[in-house]
């Protein structure tokens, strides 16, 4: 009788293992960027004008505050921009170029700005990325502009392949507010 009871309690075991395995179809998560730095470079389309706003953290968050550094573009004129992204002194931006189906930067401007703009590069799928995009100012004023990189954000869910953030999901890598003014 007790070889009986050993064999119940061994397949009770190994029905009980098999049950709590279960297969994992989630993504491998990423480890998210350390970003401490920020330039987005515009030039107008016709080379007639280049701006530059800039974030610099070098302590990361706590201690000292950021350097934040805004600028001008002129109204009615497109401006192609690139967004460069640091770690200290290394440049992160191919980092994020290789892993780029898990980044999407994403951009909202106070509505004194009249800015707009469009995504100029994108991932494997077909997705926009933001390192790089066209831009375009419909009237003159003073604002912010943010720029949002979120990494692993759901790139199918409504709108944000549009640069709608608040459907993105994901964890944000970094997030800041540039003083921003269209003449």
């Amino acid at each position: 009788m007790s070889t009986n009871k050993f064999l119940f309690s061994l397949l009770l075991l190994s029905l009980l293992a098999l049950i709590q395995c279960k297969k994992d179809n989630a993504r491998p998560e990423i480890a998210q960027e350390t970003i401490n730095g920020v330039t987005m470079t515009f030039i107008a389309s016709d080379g007639s004008d280049t701006s530059v706003v800039s974030y610099s953290d070098p302590d990361g968050e706590g201690g000292t505050d950021p350097i934040i550094v805004g600028d001008t573009i002129k109204v009615n004129t497109i401006y192609q921009a690139s967004l460069k992204l640091w770690n200290g002194s290394s440049d992160v931006t191919g980092d994020i170029q290789n892993s780029a189906q898990d980044h999407q930067v994403f951009f909202s401007a106070s509505s004194e700005l009249g800015l707009t703009f469009l995504y100029d590069d994108s991932d494997d799928d077909e997705h926009p990325v933001g390192l790089l995009s066209t831009w375009n100012s419909s009237r003159k004023g003073t604002g912010v502009l943010r720029m949002t990189l979120v990494h692993q954000p759901d790139k199918s869910a409504s709108g944000v392949a549009q640069g709608n953030l608040s459907t993105a999901g994901g964890k944000i890598d970094i997030e800041v507010d540039f003083p921003f003014t269209t003449r």
